[in-house]
């Protein structure tokens, strides 16, 4: 946005925004953006969990910027409930074709920073989430053992929309039966590793992990 507009939300921060969560138990974050990288999203946080102490944070972020430093910086540490990072792969390669202007290697540090709070106590739940194509399919296995190491959710879902032509999603979308690569990824989902626990799958995955 315009610098001029962030200013202007900034401005009504204690004004405007804050008072609608007086009554709230739990402040959720998420839509299409990165909220950490939002001065506004971020100067909103801090100043609702100020306010409300006894309110309960959750957010979705790419990971980047959800470190150490910013977390404690936005003093929002003893509100934090639940954190799911879009990771989407389980190396730096396939990360790097899917996520574009990132880090893996600080993204991977920065979720385990995350696992090491929920171990601690301070967050309720950690997950980190994978949207499934014919790109990165072949690393759910590693991506699911990751979690199970972290003791955290690793959660598996099927793509719809995004910046993508429809021959493309075609493409991409390993879990529709009529792809060509179905079968493999029927027969990879047979693995029990998917039996455990810290696995989650939305309706669309699990139809094909049930194939077999």
């Amino acid at each position: 946005m315009p610098k001029e507009k962030i200013a202007r939300l900034n401005s009504m921060i204690d004004s405007y925004f804050v008072p609608m969560f007086k009554d709230a138990v739990r402040l959720g974050v998420s839509g299409g953006g990165e909220c950490l990288a939002s001065t506004f999203e971020r100067n909103l946080l801090a100043a609702v969990c100020a306010k409300f102490p006894s309110i309960q944070v959750g957010f979705l972020t790419n990971g980047l910027l959800c470190d150490e430093k910013n977390v404690q910086q936005l003093g929002i540490l003893d509100n934090l409930r639940d954190i799911t990072v879009s990771l989407h792969a389980a190396t730096a390669e396939t990360y790097n074709q899917i996520i574009h202007h990132s880090n893996f290697e600080r993204v991977m540090e920065n979720v385990k920073y995350l696992a090491d709070l929920k171990k601690r106590g301070k967050l309720q739940r950690v997950q980190i989430s994978f949207v499934v194509t014919a790109i990165n399919y072949r690393e759910m296995k590693a991506f699911l053992a990751l979690a199970i190491k972290l003791d955290i959710i690793a959660s598996f879902w099927s793509m719809h929309g995004g910046p993508f032509s429809k021959n493309e999603i075609r493409e991409l979308s390993v879990w529709q039966p009529q792809h060509p690569q179905y079968a493999d990824f029927c027969y990879l989902l047979n693995d029990e590793i998917f039996a455990s626990s810290h696995c989650q799958m939305n309706p669309e995955i699990a139809a094909a992990r049930n194939k077999n």
